[in-house]
């Protein structure tokens, strides 16, 4: 979804523009910047978002940013809000992950520690040696991928190799 705004009727005539999001399942709300942006926009318009967004309630604030749109990571992440009706300043987003083409950003709104999820540091997989009765070995490994490797080795040696390598 594109990162468009959305003008907001306010108090006074004055219009607001809301970033375009999508709700997440967990009570907050997912951003894709898709559109260039100038950073003194993005600013204007991530604040009166988060605005937004508190008086719907949301809680986590989700900015994925693709590398195009890398001019706009400085602004998210210095920006300080006093307009979430705290007594002190809040600092801005906190990068939580990032792939070779983006970046996610995140905001926590309700005045609490936050409960968003760590990103993912590992990967798990399994794995298991068979030998039937003819001393044939079968390798088995499950990563992330959608299916098991399965090896048929007639060596013990190069079974062990081929199971630490996979």
């Amino acid at each position: 979804m594109a990162a468009k705004t959305e003008s907001r009727g306010g108090g006074g005539g004055k219009v607001k523009k809301v970033l375009s999001a999508v709700n997440d399942h967990y009570g907050g709300v997912i951003v894709h910047v898709t559109q260039h942006m100038d950073p003194a926009t993005f600013v204007s318009s991530l604040t009166s978002s988060i605005a937004h967004w508190k008086l719907q309630g949301k809680k986590g604030v989700w900015i994925r940013l693709p590398i195009e749109r890398v001019n706009l990571v400085e602004a998210a992440v210095k920006i300080t809000y006093d307009i979430l009706g705290r007594s002190e300043l809040q600092e801005g987003f906190w990068y939580h992950h990032a792939e070779p083409d983006d970046l996610m950003l995140v905001y926590w709104i309700p005045q609490s520690p936050h409960t968003l999820p760590t990103n993912a540091t590992h990967r798990v997989g399994i794995g298991a040696f068979l030998i039937n009765q003819n001393r044939e070995i079968y390798a088995f490994s499950i990563s992330n991928a959608p299916a098991a490797t399965i090896i048929f080795i007639s060596n013990v040696h190069i079974a062990l190799l081929s199971f630490i390598f996979i």
